[in-house]
Order: structure tokens, then C-alpha cells, then sequence
């Protein structure tokens, strides 16, 4: 996870799991909240999310909140040396309560492994001994183990979160599986990069095994693929890397030890690539060194990534997305969410989950959830709400940013059957410097034009709809059959001929 604080720096933003500590400090009373209804959402809303954050999987009211904002996907981990204290020992209740809270609520559980029993490995973050044919089939058992008892409920397993981490992970749920040394945390004389794809392989076709149609797909854990140390940070990388605890080489080592260990009789490494996004990253990095805004940057350039290293391209999905409210504001935070997501469905991301639900209780200052502390819902729940209902069924089709009518106007287009749908935003932005995140900018107004003769246009707050005829007082556009609205920051939904 992702600790931030008010300091406009990159040189100490950790993309670690401190956060998620300082939320389970304390409890809170919650209000009573209807669920989402179980039918599923679709088209682009299906791939949107929110993190369970230790909380909502053991509170219901808690959960039912969080599905209420019309998301599909959360993101929790599994403790192995909760499910598995002794080798061959299973213990479901503790797994059996979070995933049945959480798949009750209607959410859809993305389960990363974490926690190594002690009897495993000597580290809770790193690598099994993968030399020892005792440890891989622990390991292996294990992972057919849970995903065959949640196979009805789970169908996506990861492998430890932000597993590049270069230094041992000191709190709970983070991978540590970027150590620099030829033998690694374990000291068996194997990098633990290489043991990471060995483990990836075993989860993999211990998971095929299960018997259950469609198989669950087994995934990298989040690549933090950000905030690098010192030894690997690249040329021009903000902040050289004073104060970043990842390994830049990581995901070319790995993707490097894949493409030269092929797997026989069609057997897999991954089925997707998770990875961790935040804002400020792509607006000082990743959107100079590929095309794209922000999240779709850096996702080019995992692409990039798995391209130049000649192996398969799999699917991409985000675990790991958010900004801090104490350092922004509440109402930007909100249309900084808006901005991520709707960029993340135009990256064809197969899924973009928010960190995260609730704020951390005061005095911290990490205020990154849709819901305060007391669970009051805070804009960017609204404005995560009115997304998941207007994009509800509806497919991204094409980037239309900078399209005729849409000058310095970012622009997306989705479409269910024949209905089309914008969401948009002006392009043009008040530059700061400060390394704050460009989500988070003033913007220029300017004008969309559409080719219509009604829109139907929501703002990212919701409430009511306004209609704009064509040559009526509010449109922009004084050509018969265009219709033209202004636009600043805050990302609107238009309809075309609703």
C-alpha cells in the first residue's frame, strides 16, 4: 500500500503497508447499509474496485458500503501461515469469514497470498527454498489447497504484494523478492527473482488442477514498479531514488528468467500482470518516457516491458490506486479518482482498484479512502458511485482526446449497443511544480462540440441530469447540429441523442 504525507516530494513516497496498521488501530461504529444488488455489474463499471483494507472483510455494514458504490472488484490478502500453521494442517475459519463477508456483500475478491508460515520459509515476504522438492510441493499444495476451497468464490491468486521490494518487508502482506544478492534473503545461492518465477510456475499449475470451469487465474502479486532505491533508480527518475525501497531491474529480471525458462505442455507463468499506480509517479516519470496519461503510461510501459523481454503479453490490472485527501482536498480527490478510472478502462485494464475504502483515523494525515473515518461518504464516494452507474454496461471504444470538437479536451469514448457515452475533461493544463500530481491541477477552460441535436449531461458528482438542446440557451455551439458544452477540472458524462 501507499503511505503519503503533505511533503511535495517523491524522495520518500513508500509504496508500502504501513497504512493499512494505521487504519486496524481503531474501530468504528458504522451506519447500516444496504448492499449492492448481486447482479453484477458490466462493461467498463465491472472493472472497477476498492480495497478491503482489513476492514471489510470482517465488517459487514463495512462491505455493504463499500459494494453500495457500485463496484465489482476488492483486493485482500490470505495469511499462509494463517490457513496452513503446520505443513498439511488447514485451518479455513479465519480465510472462511473474510472471503463469505466479502462475497456476501456482492463484492468480487482478488486474494494475494501473504505471510510464509515459519515451517516454509525464513522469511514471511521472501522466497520457499525453491532447490528443496520438499518446499515446492509444500508450496504447491498449499496453493491448490486454498484456491480449490474458495474455487466457487475466488478466481484471481497473486503472489504477494509489491513483491520488488529490494529490503526485507518488516509488516504484514508485503513481498520482499528483490534482494540484490546471487543468493538471496534465504541464502541458497538462487536470486530470489528466479525463485519468484518458480513460485509463480508451481501456483500456476497447482491452480490448473482444481476442478472448476473457468479455471482461476493465477497472477504476478502488484508490481510497485515506483518509488526505486538508490541502486537501480533510472536516469532522471525524480529523487534519484533517496528514500525508495524498490528494485527497478526486478521486472525485467523477471520477465528475462521467463522468456529463457519456457514451460512445457502449454503451462503457464502468470495468467496477468498486477501492478501498483500513483499519480504523481506518472505525471513526473512515466508520462516522459511513453505516450499516455498517468496510470495508461505506466501501463504502456509494463508493455514495453513484457515486449522487449519476448514473452507472452497477458492482461493488466491495478491493484493499488489512490490520493491522499489531507494534501488535495476531499473535492479533488474526488475528480482525481474519476480521472484514474476512466483512464484505466481506455487502457483496456482488466481491472482498477481504489485505495482505499476509509481514512485512517486522526491525527493521521493519510486520508485516502471514499469514506472519512466515521464512515460518512466523502465526494469521491459520490463520484465513484456516479461512475460505476453511467459507464453501467457500457464499453470503451476509442480514445477521442484531441479529436475534431474536442481540442485540448480529453476525451473517451464508450458505447452500449447503440448509445454513446463521453467522459471528458479539458486537457489543458495550469502546470505546477511542486510535485504534486497533475490530476490534482487547475485547468483551462475549453470547449467539447458534439455532433447532436440533444445531450444528456451528468457532472462526476451526479444529481440531475441536464438536457442541452441543440441552438437551445446552454449550448455552445451556434451550428445547427452541433452542441457544445465547457469544461474545466471536473470530468463530465455526456450523452449523444439520449
Amino acid at each position: 500500500m501507499h503511505v503519503s504525507t503533505s511533503r511535495p516530494s517523491l524522495c520518500f513516497l513508500l509504496l508500502g503497508t504501513l497504512v493499512a496498521l494505521l487504519v486496524l488501530t481503531g474501530r468504528y461504529a458504522e451506519p447500516a447499509q444496504a448492499a449492492r444488488p448481486l447482479t453484477p455489474p458490466t462493461g467498463a463499471a465491472a472493472i472497477y474496485g476498492i480495497d478491503e483494507q482489513g476492514i471489510l472483510s470482517w465488517d459487514t455494514n463495512a462491505a455493504a458500503q463499500a459494494a453500495s458504490s457500485g463496484v465489482n472488484w476488492t483486493r485482500a490478502e490470505i495469511s499462509w501461515e494463517n490457513f496452513e500453521p503446520a505443513p498439511g494442517v488447514f485451518n479455513w475459519t479465519f480465510a472462511d469469514n473474510a472471503v463469505n463477508t466479502l462475497t456476501d456483500a456482492g463484492l468480487t475478491p482478488v486474494i494475494y497470498l501473504a505471510d510464509n508460515p515459519v515451517w516454509a520459509a525464513n522469511t514471511a515476504c521472501g522466497p520457499i527454498d525453491t532447490k528443496s522438492q520438499t518446499q515446492k510441493d509444500a508450496f504447491a499444495a498449499a496453493m491448490y489447497a486454498i484456491a480449490d476451497h474458495f474455487k466457487d468464490k475466488v478466481h484471481v491468486w497473486a503472489l504477494y504484494n509489491e513483491m520488488d521490494r529490494s529490503t526485507d518487508a518488516t509488516l504484514g502482506g508485503a513481498g520482499c523478492f528483490g534482494s540484490y544478492s546471487a543468493g538471496g534473503v534465504n541464502n541458497n545461492g538462487v536470486k530470489d527473482v528466479n525463485e519468484y518465477a518458480v513460485m509463480l510456475s508451481l501456483a500456476w499449475k497447482a491452480v490448473q488442477a482444481v476442478d472448476v470451469t473457468p479455471k482461476p487465474m493465477v497472477t504476478t502479486g502488484a508490481f510497485a514498479y515506483d518509488s526505486f532505491d538508490k541502486t537501480s533508480a533510472p536516469p532522471g527518475y525524480p529523487g534519484g531514488g533517496n528514500g525508495g525501497t524498490f528494485n527497478y531491474h526486478f521486472m525485467d529480471d523477471l520477465f528475462t528468467y521467463m522468456a529463457n525458462h519456457p514451460l512445457a505442455d502449454g503451462a503457464k507463468y502468470m495468467d496477468m500482470v498486477l501492478f501498483n499506480y500513483y499519480d504523481r509517479y506518472g505525471t513526473y516519470y512515466w508520462e516522459t518516457k511513453m505516450p499516455g496519461y498517468g496510470i495508461q503510461a505506466k501501463a504502456n510501459a509494463i508493455v514495453a516491458r513484457m515486449n522487449a523481454n519476448h514473452i507472452p503479453l497477458v492482461p493488466l490490472f491495478v491493484t493499488e490506486t489512490g490520493e491522499n485527501s489531507s494534501t488535495m482536498g476531499p473535492t479533488v480527490q474526488a475528480h482525481c479518482l474519476d480521472m484514474t478510472l476512466v483512464r484505466g478502462a481506455a487502457s483496456k485494464l482488466k481491472g482498477v482498484v481504489w485505495w482505499t475504502y476509509r481514512d485512517s483515523p486522526d491525527p493521521s494525515p493519510v486520508k485516502f479512502g471514499i469514506v472519512d473515518q466515521n464512515s460518512q461518504p466523502k465526494p469521491s464516494f459520490t463520484a465513484l458511485k456516479t461512475l460505476t452507474t453511467e459507464l453501467n454496461g457500457y464499453a470503451f471504444k476509442k480514445n477521442m482526446t484531441n479529436k475534431t470538437g474536442l481540442k485540448d479536451v480529453e476525451a473517451y469514448l464508450f458505447k452500449q449497443g447503440k448509445s454513446i457515452k463521453y467522459v471528458v475533461w479539458s486537457a489543458s493544463l495550469i502546470k505546477k511544480t511542486d510535485y504534486s500530481q497533475a490530476c490534482s491541477w487547475s485547468r483551462n477552460p475549453r470547449k467539447a462540440s458534439f455532433q447532436a441535436h440533444v445531450l444528456r449531461v451528468v457532472d462526476h458528482l451526479g444529481g440531475k441530469a441536464k438536457k442541452i438542446k441543440d441552438g437551445g440557451k446552454k449550448d455552445l455551439d451556434k451550428r445547427a447540429g452541433y452542441i457544445a458544452i465547457s469544461l474545466t477540472d471536473k470530468p463530465q458524462f455526456v450523452q449523444i441523442n439520449p
